[in-house]
């Protein structure tokens, strides 16, 4: 009697081969939000004194992306006594729009056409929005000789901040100005811009299972974009 027992519990508990069982779910619903940050056209370059300045302004533009959920869970039913329960490994490919950054930003070209080797120790950059300030950075480019140009990238208000108004400006302060606060030279930009949120649902896919954890491994970690030359996805549901 005691030997039927055992063989029943083996033989009625042995995993159904890999693809034979359910694999649902082979897909769910993911809630995603696209923000995208537009500035028309290009700042025209300002001049004061010999000295220019030129203004670009960064467009924001998230891509789809695809990062890998790698689960597992025991495959069959196995009593809580039984040693090394077989297990089945799923890939789920995953979308999300990945933002290059979370917040607007300038680069700031500055040339030295005067005669004298130009101080931009005390420059300041200034973010405005509805004529209030919500960020200020120090320009940070150095002393500038003459014909000789700098640039520096400064990181202005973020997508939250902008949202809800329509222009930004920017100034930059302390150009070449003395201790007594002499030779100052204002810069000042007012640039439209449009803010766009989307919301969409994408499906998160099935796109592998596997009896063994080395047949899933490469995709631990692993966030590729949408639109890439090279296929990761094995076929579908099995290895």
């Amino acid at each position: 009697m005691m030997g039927f027992v055992l063989v029943a519990c083996a033989t009625g508990n042995e995993p159904p081969p890999i693809g034979a069982g359910p694999v649902s779910p082979e897909s769910y619903p993911v809630d995603l939000e696209k923000r995208s940050l537009n500035f028309p056209g290009r700042p025209e370059a300002q001049s004061r004194n010999g000295i220019e300045i030129k203004l670009d302004v960064s467009q924001i533009s998230p891509k789809l992306y695809y990062r890998y959920d790698v689960t597992s869970k025991v495959n069959g039913k196995y009593l809580l006594f039984m040693p090394n329960a077989p297990k089945i490994y799923k890939v789920y490919r995953i979308p999300f729009y990945k933002d290059e950054s979370d917040a607007s930003a300038v680069s700031v070209t500055l040339t030295n056409h005067t005669p004298r080797v130009l101080d931009t120790s005390r420059a300041v950059c200034e973010f405005d929005l509805d004529g209030k300030t919500v960020v200020t950075e120090p320009l940070k480019t150095g002393a500038v000789l003459p014909e000789h140009s700098s640039a520096v990238r400064i990181t202005g208000p973020t997508l939250s901040q902008l949202r809800g108004h329509k222009e930004m400006t920017v100034w930059i302060y302390q150009i070449g100005a003395t201790e007594e606060g002499r030779g100052e030279i204002p810069f000042k930009w007012t640039l439209p811009y449009t803010l766009t949120v989307t919301s969409s649902t994408e499906e998160a896919e099935l796109i592998s299972q596997s009896p063994q954890e080395s047949g899933v491994k490469r995709y631990e970690g692993l966030v590729e974009p949408a639109e890439s030359d090279t296929d990761s996805s094995p076929p579908r549901h099995g290895e």
